[in-house]
């Protein structure tokens, strides 16, 4: 009997939790389905390499872009359309919101396909003016018809999309992220921070991201400041790369803490987890971050703020600590001055920290396997 056929869109082929989730879904649904990835990006990027190395079927779309530009949006339209007349898919998979967009018009017409659409995370619940918010819920809401099902990360989306009636609740299914726990590999301390040529004895804290302004990894720097009067031999990492590099680079200058900061991508970032003796995540909005998975089963104390999904990971004063964000800039530093609190409380009481990671890493290793999120990703792709 012929294999269906799932064509996975998502915005662009960089290194980030939707190329992840992709991948994941690609390489362990490729035996019962004839699977293709299609992306915004060039041959050589990070993810057609890496689906190179597991021969799975990819497509650079040369025109899909994140930001909006009308003439390479339509371009990316009719060069999706053309790909999905050729290769006749019976489901097509859209991640994050620019490729469900160029993926609902690409599709709208052809009949007999599935279209499924996974938010990882909506952008309307980021901090954006008044009016950009309207404009992201619309789009939202207006594309919506074209999909038979919305899965959302991290039930906070789902009831968020319900709220906003983005859709009626019936078409949506909250399918956790999950991680393939028996292929994760941690280097132990001493390997991962003679990787990242950090000192053996220093505390060190530190993010993996990559440096767009939701992230706001700004506030790490301004924690830094906070924590370095206390604890003057603190390393500071930023283990990532993206647009906000240079502005970071600066900050850094600026608060003369060069000394105290290792800022750059690392390669299988996640093996050197247990580099660090804290993980902190200062987003100002998220979907159900990968890499607070990763570090809970890398059994790091978590700090992060309390955006998107991580609620439902994270159980504050139980498993990690979880810290408001506010975006008003009047009270931003509040955030900070919390976040630099939480910290000192973990440096202060190494054994309760220690609990917190343990019962972190008894939650992802129970919750949020991958195998889990695979067949309930399935189930919808059979219903």
């Amino acid at each position: 009997m012929q294999k269906k056929k799932i064509l996975y869109v998502v915005t662009l082929s960089e290194i980030g939790g939707a190329q992840k989730y992709v991948m994941d879904l690609a390489k362990n649904l490729r035996e019962k389905y004839d699977i293709m990835v299609v992306a915004g990006g060039k041959i050589n990027s990070p993810v057609f390499k890496k689906l190179t190395e597991e021969k799975i079927k990819y497509y650079p779309l040369k025109h899909l872009k994140r930001q909006l530009n009308p003439i390479s949006d339509i371009l990316s339209i009719f060069e999706l359309r053309k790909l999905i007349k050729l290769f006749k898919p019976d489901i097509i998979h859209l991640n994050s919101s620019k490729a469900s967009v160029i993926g609902s018009l690409a599709v709208n017409g052809i009949p007999r396909i599935k279209v499924i659409y996974t938010a990882h995370g909506f952008v309307f619940n980021e901090s954006l003016n008044f009016f950009k918010k309207i404009f992201y819920k619309f789009v939202e809401k207006f594309f919506a018809i074209y999909k038979n099902k919305i899965i959302t990360v991290s039930e906070f989306d789902k009831q968020s999309g319900i709220k906003n009636k983005i859709a009626p609740a019936e078409k949506f299914i909250t399918i956790n992220n999950g991680i393939d726990i028996h292929n994760l590999k941690f280097l132990s301390k001493e390997e991962a921070r003679q990787k990242l040529n950090l000192p053996q004895t220093n505390i060190v804290i530190g993010t993996i991201a990559n440096y767009y302004p939701v992230k706001a990894l700004h506030r790490i720097i301004e924690v830094a400041k906070i924590i370095t009067k206390k604890f003057n031999e603190t390393k500071f990492i930023l283990i990532g790369d993206g647009l906000e590099k240079e502005k970071l680079q600066k900050q850094i200058r600026k608060e003369n803490l060069t000394n105290n900061f290792l800022l750059g991508p690392i390669e299988n970032a996640s093996c050197c987890l247990k580099a660090f003796d804290i993980f902190i995540l200062p987003s100002k909005k998220e979907g159900f971050p990968y890499v607070i998975l990763e570090a809970m089963l890398a059994e790091i104390p978590i700090v992060a703020t309390n955006v998107g999904g991580i609620s439902e990971m994270i159980d504050d004063n139980k498993n990690g600590f979880l810290v408001q964000s506010n975006t008003d800039k009047k009270l931003e530093q509040e955030t900070i001055e919390q976040l630099a609190r939480k910290i000192i409380y973990y440096l202060k009481n190494r054994e309760i920290a220690k609990i917190f990671a343990n019962e972190a890493y008894k939650k992802a290793n129970k919750n949020f396997t991958l195998k889990r999120m695979i067949e309930k990703t399935e189930k919808v792709y059979n219903d």
